[in-house]
C-alpha cells in the first residue's frame, strides 16, 4: 500500500492524500485512531445496557471488546501494530490511554460497590486486557478452534470465567 495507491482507489490525486497525512504510518495510525475509538464507543454501548452490577456491565465489555477483535480482524491487527505504536502518532497515542482508562474506571466502581476484588485497578486492567487480547489473538489464529472452542458461547463461557476471577 501506498499514499499514491490510497488517492487512486478513493478516486482522487494519487497526490491527495498528501495534504492530509504525511506518510503511509501517518494514514495507518489515523486508521487504527478510528479503530480504537469504535472498539471503546462498542464496549461503551454494551455497558450503558447492564450499567450495574459492575461484573455484569465488565463482561458486557469484555464481549464487545473480543466481537469487535474478531469482527474486524485488520483493524485489529493495525491497532496493536508495535510500529504504530513505537512512533508518535497525536491521535493514537491519545487513544491507547482512553481505553485503559475506561477499564480502570469500570474495575474503581466496581471495587467502590464491593463488587470487583481488591488490588490496583491498573494492574487489573492491564492483566484483563492482556486475557483479551490474547483471546482475540488466539481465535484469529484458528488455535482456539483447533482446541475445540469453536462457539461463540464457548467464548463466552471463558469471558464469564474472566470475569469471575475478578469478582469479589
Amino acid at each position: 500500500m501506498t499514499l499514491r495507491g490510497v488517492g487512486e482507489r478513493a478516486g482522487v490525486s494519487r497526490t491527495a492524500p498528501y495534504r492530509h497525512f504525511r506518510d503511509k504510518d501517518d494514514l495507518l495510525a489515523a486508521v487504527a485512531a478510528a479503530a480504537f475509538q469504535q472498539l471503546y464507543q462498542d464496549m461503551a454501548t454494551a455497558v450503558a445496557a447492564a450499567p450495574s452490577p459492575v461484573p455484569e456491565a465488565l463482561r458486557r465489555a469484555c464481549r464487545a471488546y473480543v466481537r469487535f477483535g474478531l469482527s474486524w480482524p485488520e483493524h485489529y491487527r493495525l491497532i496493536f501494530h508495535e510500529r504504530l505504536v513505537e512512533e508518535e502518532h497525536s491521535e493514537l497515542t491519545k487513544s491507547i490511554p482512553e481505553g485503559i482508562q475506561y477499564f480502570v474506571a469500570l474495575l474503581t466502581r466496581g471495587q467502590q460497590a464491593e463488587e470487583v476484588r481488591s488490588g490496583d485497578a491498573q494492574d487489573l486492567t492491564i492483566l484483563t486486557w492482556s486475557a483479551l487480547h490474547g483471546l482475540v489473538t488466539l481465535a484469529q489464529s484458528g488455535h482456539l478452534v483447533r482446541k475445540g472452542i469453536e462457539s461463540e458461547e464457548a467464548l463466552a463461557r471463558l469471558l464469564d470465567e474472566l470475569v469471575a476471577g475478578l469478582e469479589v
